[in-house]
Order: structure tokens, then sequence, then C-alpha cells
């Protein structure tokens, strides 16, 4: 048998190993008579396994005790590995909520920037329709103040020319179709 004093101290104290399992699994009755004047070897034989030393069915018990212990400990792994991926599957299920969560608030983001920028385009479509018709208007009050100051200009030019043509005509004298005087 390939076990040694090493893995029995462990075995004693409850600690194990597959491949120390295996080991028991696979003892020869012929291993077990050997191994029965070692102190530790007799100790498992009857604390653990819980049968008498050189007892005719003790290899049978001692497989038996290891196939049992390697089931459990087999069946504990399953369960363990099914807990892992279920908390795997769990994990993964959050981490996909989570990113779900973050792509949502993303595309609200987005969608908010989105309606800014139209908002903004609207302002902008508006200032620049405000400043050109402001400077339509500009240009129509300008249009306005010039027809309004060449009628003025106008109106005093002929208002001269009649005041000017009263005072020149006020300093010539006629008598009949016979200028007589010129001042």
């Amino acid at each position: 048998m390939g076990i040694t004093n090493h893995e029995l101290k462990y075995l004693l104290n409850g600690s194990f190993t597959e491949a120390t399992l295996d080991k028991l699994i696979l003892m020869s009755d012929q291993d077990c008579k050997n191994w029965n004047g070692n102190p530790l070897f007799r100790q498992f034989t009857t604390n653990v396994v819980v049968t008498s030393v050189g007892h005719w069915k003790a290899p049978k018990r001692i497989r038996e005790w290891a196939t049992s212990v390697l089931m459990e400990h087999l069946e504990g792994q399953d369960i363990e590995r099914e807990a892992a991926a279920k908390r795997a599957a769990a994990a993964k299920a959050d981490e996909e909520a989570a990113a779900a969560r973050k792509a949502a608030a993303e595309k609200k983001k987005a969608d908010k920037l989105a309606i800014e920028m139209e908002a903004s385009a609207v302002r902008d479509d508006a200032r620049s329709a405000a400043k050109a018709a402001a400077a339509k208007q500009a240009a129509a009050d300008k249009a306005a103040l010039q027809a309004f100051a060449r009628a003025a200009n106008e109106a005093l030019a002929r208002e001269c020319a009649r005041a000017s043509t009263n005072s020149v005509a006020s300093d010539i004298y006629f008598e009949g179709d016979n200028l007589i005087a010129f001042d």
C-alpha cells in the first residue's frame, strides 16, 4: 500500500485528500495485515473506521469508509460546483442588468443631449430670424428716414426757391412791362 504515516496523521485529524482515499479504497487484505503493527494505522482503524484491528472484515470496512467519505466529498464538490455555477450565473445576470441600466442611462443622456441640441438649433434659428427681421426693419427705417430727409430737403429747397424768387421780385420794380429800378 502506498499510504504514508504522514497521510495517516492527517486521516486521524479528519483531513484527507482524494489521493489518500483512493489508496485506502485500493488497499488489499495483505496491505492491511502489513500495517496492523503500525500504531497510527491501528488508531485510524479503531477511531476513524470504527472496526477491530486484525478483524477479517477490517479491509472491507476501510474500503467502505473511504468510499463513503470520498462520495460525500465528491457530492459536496458537486454541490459546491452547482452553487458556484449559480453564483456565477447570478453575478453574470447582475453584470448584464448593470450593463443594461448603464446603457439605458447613456441612451437617456444621449436623448437629453439631442433634445438640448435641437432646442439650441431652434433658438439659434429664432435668433437668426430675429436678427434678419431687425436688419430688415433697420433698412426700412433707414429708407424711410432717407425718404423723409429727401422730402424735407426738397420742401426746403422749394421754400428757399420761392423765398429767393419773392426777394428778387421785391427788389425789382416794374411799371407795366418796363423795368424801372433794380436794387
